[in-house]
């Protein structure tokens, strides 16, 4: 799958990727490519007392993928966020954090 050309088809093999690695530092999954007409957040978890909002993005230059982190998209994600959460309302306790997965070429990962 990796080696299509197609953009979606790469998508998807990172945000597994991004799966299997938020699994492994802890991470209890909680919903993978969410969408709502607000927006789409593509991984949800919980860790701790933190539910995450995981947004991944390749790209063939990590500074690219850094106008991902403004406020605009911010702001649709928390959107986005809090649509989810009017059906899981036992993680309203739960403290947000916004993070960026961005992949590189060579399977390099920036977690900021």
């Amino acid at each position: 799958m990796i080696f299509t050309t197609n953009s979606y088809h790469k998508g998807i093999f990172y945000e597994l990727l991004s799966v299997v690695i938020l699994f492994l530092r802890g991470h209890k999954i909680l919903k993978w490519r969410f969408k709502t007409p607000v927006g789409e957040i593509d991984i949800i978890s919980k860790k701790g007392s933190f539910v995450f909002v995981n947004e991944v993005k390749y790209r063939k230059n990590i500074e690219n993928a850094y106008h991902f982190t403004e406020s605009k998209y911010q702001n649709r994600l928390e959107r986005t966020y809090y649509w989810w959460l009017k059906s899981n309302s036992k993680y309203e306790n739960c403290e947000l954090k916004i993070k960026y997965i961005f992949w590189h070429k060579k399977f390099r990962m920036r977690y900021i």
